[in-house]
């Protein structure tokens, strides 16, 4: 290990994180003057090598990769490693949509698969992790993608919004005032304090009805008599032990018994609480359930998901986005957090050119020990990837420290590759990637950067640099799908024959 991070461990371990030496904590803390000339990458590989289409998405595809005979530790650490849920008896839990035409799921019964819901042609399925490949080439399914949970989030503001002026009628092109009586607010968030006044009224609940969606346990439902007549049943049963849901729900929905000034936005509106975990399939549901909740009351409503992540193609054709949209019709919609975000320098992309190798920096926090980035493209924008690690020295100057192989978009995986000098571990690197993804005809990889359990290997010490080329003009975008840093935002000089991505704001919803 090198004499400055040795005594930047030391600093660590006895004093606050603001304190460490040589690697800031913050965009505009970093100095960095110059760095090495770069060589553009080598060829890539001939389109004829490429992999065929997948319709298993890129976790899914290490996961069939990982299984087999007593891989079962195998397939779990790397499940969590992706941030992959696996059922209690280790299938993995997927979305999974049917290919129209086929057998469906009664084709995929043969190989262990298991529906456990439904909405529309859209499943939420167990699937053993050996039947995995099996299941991608059956043909009985257009898109797989693995559960994921997301994270939750809030951003309001009412007095930037004018709802004052629509209480009070007195908004632009309102007829009379509006405060949510008839309506149905929905909130699937981390759950709600059915106790805090502003969700009921002298004589009982507010709410229609909720859910309580747990991690690998049975879900519980109650209607508005049940809330009524046993409250501390179904108040710890929706317990909101994080804050989130019931900030929302007041915001949303409050009726200001509590504090008048506080009330949120529909207080006359019924509720709806679904506590989810933030995995695909409680969103999904929850929504549905919000909607069949409100129609069964003849009222319209609106679901509220202040919550996202970045992971996948940001643009609407993922099965998780396409499952919702279709949930929407007149009446019935579906609101979700944006602006969270606005500051983070999450992205860098821009459009590419054939044959010429771009760049972009990134900058882990201190802290982290995992990083995954999730990069798209116009088919045959980016076919060869690398990553450069750095170090800062004294000077302020990035030094290459270390680089990994190239790798071939649609070409070969790779698993926990060592990123290393003769001094240093930087990182452990795995790489997947798909030259055509089956539900928007994109190109995608995913790269993660971990220290692979080994407390020795400390990835908040450097800087990391990843490297595309390819043979079409296009679009490339990628994302810190972790937010474990971010990616560096002012130019370092690179030479001509690179293309320099900045690190910039947009693309955060």
């Amino acid at each position: 290990m090198r004499l400055r991070h040795a005594l930047a461990l030391a600093v660590l371990a006895a004093v606050a994180p603001a304190a460490l030496a040589q690697k800031p904590t913050t965009r505009a803390a970093v100095r960095v003057q110059t760095r090495p000339a770069l060589a553009p990458l080598p060829a890539a590989a001939p389109a004829d090598a490429l992999a065929p289409v997948s319709p298993l998405d890129l976790a899914l595809q290490t996961l069939a990769r990982t299984a087999g005979p007593g891989k079962a530790s195998a397939v779990a650490a790397r499940a969590a490693r992706l941030g992959v849920a696996l059922a209690p008896g280790g299938e993995v839990r997927v979305l999974l949509e049917e290919a129209p035409g086929t057998g469906g799921m009664g084709a995929l019964a043969a190989f262990g698969v298991v529906e456990e819901d439904r909405i529309g042609r859209t499943v939420v399925a167990r699937i053993p992790a050996e039947a995995l490949a099996d299941v991608a080439r059956s043909g009985a399914v257009r898109r797989v993608e693995a559960m994921r949970r997301r994270r939750p989030m809030l951003a309001a503001a009412r007095a930037e919004t004018g709802v004052d002026a629509v209480f009070a009628g007195t908004g632009a092109g309102l007829a009379r005032a509006y405060t949510g009586v008839g309506a149905v607010v929905g909130v699937v968030d981390s759950g709600l304090d059915l106790g805090h006044a502003d969700f009921s009224t002298p004589t009982g609940t507010r709410l229609l009805a909720a859910r309580a969606d747990y991690e690998n346990a049975p879900r519980r439902t109650f209607t508005r008599a049940q809330i009524d007549a046993a409250p501390a049943t179904a108040r710890a049963a929706m317990a909101d032990s994080a804050g989130h849901g019931t900030h929302v729900t007041g915001i949303a929905a409050g009726g200001g018994r509590q504090r008048a000034a506080n009330r949120g936005v529909a207080p006359g509106a019924d509720i709806v609480s679904v506590r989810t975990n933030f995995f695909d399939d409680s969103i999904t549901g929850g929504c549905a359930y919000v909607f069949q909740v409100a129609r069964a009351a003849s009222k319209p409503a609106v679901c509220n998901l202040s919550l996202g992540g970045h992971y996948g193609p940001h643009d609407g054709t993922s099965l998780f986005e396409r499952t919702l949209s279709n949930l929407v019709s007149p009446g019935y919609l579906i609101v979700a957090a944006a602006g969270n975000e606005g500051e983070s320098f999450l992205h860098t992309g821009g459009a590419l050119t054939a044959g010429k190798t771009a760049s972009a920096l990134f900058v882990t926090n201190i802290f982290a020990t995992e990083s995954l980035f999730n990069g798209w493209f116009d088919e045959g924008v980016v076919r060869s990837v690398k990553v450069v690690a750095y170090y800062q020295d004294n000077n302020g100057t990035l030094v290459k420290g270390a680089e990994t192989p190239v790798f071939s978009v649609g070409g070969a995986a790779a698993n926990n590759v060592r990123l290393a000098d003769d001094t240093d571990t930087y990182a452990f690197v795995s790489f997947e990637s798909e030259s055509r993804n089956s539900d928007n005809g994109d190109g995608q990889f995913s790269i993660l950067l971990s220290d692979n359990g080994d407390p020795d290997v400390l990835i908040g010490l450097w800087y990391f640099e990843i490297l595309v080329s390819g043979t079409a003009s296009g679009r490339f975008d990628v994302w810190d799908a972790y937010q474990s840093g971010f990616f560096y935002s002012t130019t370092l000089g690179a030479s001509p024959t690179i293309t320099e991505l900045l690190g910039d704001q947009a693309y955060s919803v």
